[in-house]
């Protein structure tokens, strides 16, 4: 909704640029005497076209005209509502000041009363001496509560206007992008005001703490509530309170003049403790709701940032890289790994329990001890691999879990720093942002860990899935060596992206970042190099992708040289966008590789176990004939002949046999059209809201109400749907056909329907 207005004010003005021209083409025609046929024809089609653009023109102007009277409308609604809950909060503010004068007025009774010389006189009676001190400390008590009750609506205003300032500012730079778009200069305006947004660690150490007192109060105002409901009436009180008086050789006469005092003292007492529970539950509900506040607050900001980087992911973020690009790096890496800053480190984690260290060092034991077992473990089911009877799926996924823990201890110490850096609620900023910077850097971490681990020799990529020792040697070397150059980078720039400077990101932050490219350019120069690294493997078995290596490699080496370009001449924020992008879709890769692995691996394995039966049965087959053989010298003509049937009968029942070969590739091109499929379709999900030109596919009708997304995604069915339907079979034949005692007819009847369903679910 947001940008209709928008879009009807650009297509207003393409309707009257269109009409200008029609009316200058139709004032061309009418000056013309003598016309033809077909210029009396075009004529007619352009005054068809003038009053259809009229006609658009004025649809437009009245939906501009109405919405905008919707959209005053709504804001006269909003002030309405506004104001009914200002004249609310004003009643409510007056009640609550009329309750706190009342309070006020029983705490100076209550001051009053404890000076009474009437009780001074029998104050070293025990019941008198504790009801003397209960009202003292309950008088005492609620003078705090209405102390805390004062800040707690100084917070709550304070809160609220904080609110109003950014929904103002929301509002307004939304307005000003609307109508002017977003130049260089206003950008660079919008970055300031982005880095001025509240952050979640400016309220960490105000949440925690207002958090306990929200917590003391409940529990308060509970415990004051059962002491009203258990407590006796105040004539039995007085009664009890005389009688101790009467045993202690107190007088009649001056009982009789305390008597008043202390009823009065009672009442004060009890009227003290229900204000007290009162005032304990108000500020419960006070502290509550300026909690409320600054949760929107810091959601209203969140939705901010998120619109102001959609909105800035393509302009120019910072001016082209100069000389002083270098001056603060010292500050940075002072900010970072500085006396203050380790300083802050340690304080950090010191605050953890002992608790929370035991169980961490008991978890890294657990993860560091059978390191040794696990590598055995490894090799142990490599060796299972080699023998058809005690390999299977189970030792694949139990080999990938053993990998999968052997890549977890530094990832988990990762993360465990960084939320011990993040749940610090009194720490700085440097704290809160290398808590930010480790968290980054804790999924790609592990990611390259695993398939550094999935490489190694006689690991899961080379015993399981079968795949050369000269590709997983380069990827192994690969991943490890991103480990070194772009995860500490990574960090840093998380971790400047977070401070509160923002010249750190600006600055050092470009200058770490464009050396990270420049090296995982490197890297990948290694890894796809013409004539060395993983390309050995493929060049004894070249496919269609491998002819076309000497375009798509130099495109993928100058991926992180291009990003490194854009942050050179300014478009900072861009390439760090873009490159987390490309981060998070070689993650979506390596999930679809490892899963293409194991599938494939499972046909592996249902093929060797069907030419083993297969094998066994010709084995026994031939034992079988061999013994026919020899019978049959014995045998007269009739018995012959009646054998000659049976062989016939077994020459039949061989067409009825698997074409292994055949069965096993399809079921490979099927397993790796729908992986490539679904790998294809997360990368368009992720990258659909960095390109703002794939959303609107969806709003671009080639014709009727068919747009460009349904074309494709009726192609992507298609293409789908043929691959399945050419390969369905095999899978077929691999996951249960081949168990059953069936024909080929009925197989063949089987798979017919199966291709038909097929078919019809895609339609």
């Amino acid at each position: 909704m947001d940008s209709l207005p928008v879009t009807n004010r650009e297509r207003l003005t393409e309707v009257s640029r269109l009409l200008s021209e029609a009316e200058a083409k139709s004032t061309t025609q009418t000056s013309k005497i003598n016309q033809s046929p077909n210029e009396e024809a075009a004529q007619i089609d352009t005054q068809a076209t003038l009053a259809s653009l009229r006609s658009e023109q004025q649809m437009l102007e009245q939906e501009s005209l109405s919405r905008d009277l919707r959209r005053d409308l709504l804001e006269a609604r909003r002030d309405l509502a506004q104001s009914d809950l200002d004249l609310a909060r004003e009643s409510i503010s007056e009640l609550e000041s009329r309750t706190q004068s009342l309070m006020s007025a029983r705490i100076s009774e209550a001051e009053q009363l404890l000076g009474d010389q009437d009780l001074e006189k029998i104050s070293h009676n025990t019941l008198v001496s504790q009801l003397l001190s209960e009202t003292k400390e309950l008088a005492l008590k609620n003078q705090d509560i209405l102390s805390e009750i004062g800040r707690g609506e100084t917070a709550l205003r304070g809160a609220e206007s904080e609110l109003d300032r950014v929904r103002r500012d929301y509002e307004n730079i939304r307005t000003q992008i609307e109508i002017g778009g977003l130049e260089d200069s206003f950008a660079q305006i919008i970055l300031e005001l982005r880095s001025d947004l509240p952050e979640a660690s400016e309220f960490k150490a105000r949440n925690a703490e207002r958090r306990k007192k929200i917590s003391e109060a409940r529990l308060d105002a509970f415990h004051l509530s059962r002491e009203l409901d258990d407590a006796s009436t105040t004539s039995d009180e007085l009664e009890k309170i005389i009688a101790s008086l009467r045993v202690s050789g107190i007088k009649d006469e001056v009982l009789e003049r305390a008597k008043s005092s202390l009823t009065t003292m009672l009442n004060t007492r009890n009227r003290l403790k229900k204000d007290a529970a009162d005032g304990s539950r108000k500020l419960a509900r006070q502290l509550s709701e300026v909690e409320l506040v600054e949760n929107e607050t810091l959601s209203m900001a969140d939705d901010v940032r998120d619109y102001l980087g959609e909105k800035l992911i393509w302009v120019a973020s910072s001016p082209p890289m100069n000389l002083a690009s270098f001056q603060d790096f010292g500050s940075a890496f002072a900010f970072t790994f500085g006396p203050k800053a380790m300083r802050q480190y340690r304080e950090a984690l010191s605050n953890l329990s002992f608790s929370l260290w035991l169980l961490f060092v008991c978890v890294m034991v657990a993860l560091l001890l059978p390191r040794r077992r696990l590598r055995h473990f490894l090799a142990q089911s490599a060796l299972k691999t080699r023998h058809i009877s005690s390999d299977g799926i189970g030792n694949t996924m139990g080999a990938l879990s053993a990998s999968v823990l052997l890549s977890l201890p530094l990832p988990f110490a990762l993360l465990f720093l960084g939320w011990a850096f993040a749940a610090d609620s009194g720490g700085s900023n440097a704290v809160f942002a290398m808590s930010k910077g480790l968290m980054a850097a804790i999924l790609l971490l592990f990611a390259l860990r695993l398939s550094a681990f999935l490489c190694r020799p006689k690991g899961v990529a080379e015993a399981h899935f079968r795949w050369s020792r000269s590709l997983l040697d380069a990827c192994q070397r690969s991943a490890n060596s991103l480990i070194l150059v772009y995860l500490p980078p990574l960090v840093l720039l998380t971790a400047w992206f977070n401070s509160d400077n923002p010249s750190l990101f600006q600055g050092p932050g470009r200058i770490v970042f464009i050396s990270s490219m420049l090296a995982t350019s490197f890297v990948l120069w290694r890894l796809l190099r013409l004539g060395g690294g993983m390309m050995t493997h493929f060049e004894s078995k070249p496919s269609w992708w491998f002819r076309l290596r000497h375009i798509w490699v130099p495109l993928v080496i100058l991926i992180p040289i291009s990003l490194a370009v854009l942050a050179a001449i300014g478009h900072f924020l861009t390439a760090v966008a873009l490159a987390y992008q490309v981060q998070n879709t070689n993650l979506i890769i390596l999930i679809g590789i490892v899963t293409y692995g194991l599938l494939t691996r499972w046909v592996m394995l249902k093929e060797r176990r069907i030419a083993l039966t297969a094998l066994r049965e010709q084995r026994e087959a031939k034992s079988l004939t061999s013994a026919e053989s020899e019978e049959r010298l014995l045998e007269t003509p009739a018995t012959r002949s009646a054998t000659n049937i049976g062989g016939e009968e077994e020459e039949e029942d061989d067409e009825d046999q698997l074409d292994l070969e055949t069965v096993g590739r399809q079921t490979r091109r099927l397993i790796g059209s729908v992986v490539t499929v679904t790998v294809l379709l997360a990368c368009w999900i992720l990258w659909v809201e960095v390109f703002p030109v794939l959303k609107y596919l969806d709003k671009g009708f080639v014709f009727g109400g068919v747009s460009i997304a349904d074309l494709i995604s009726l192609a992507l069915i298609g293409i789908v749907a043929s691959v399945v339907f050419q390969n369905l079979p095999g899978l077929l034949e691999m996951a249960f056909l081949q168990r059953l005692e069936l024909d080929s007819g009925i197989r063949n009847a089987i798979t017919t329907i199966c291709q038909y369903l097929v078919i019809a679910v895609a339609a």
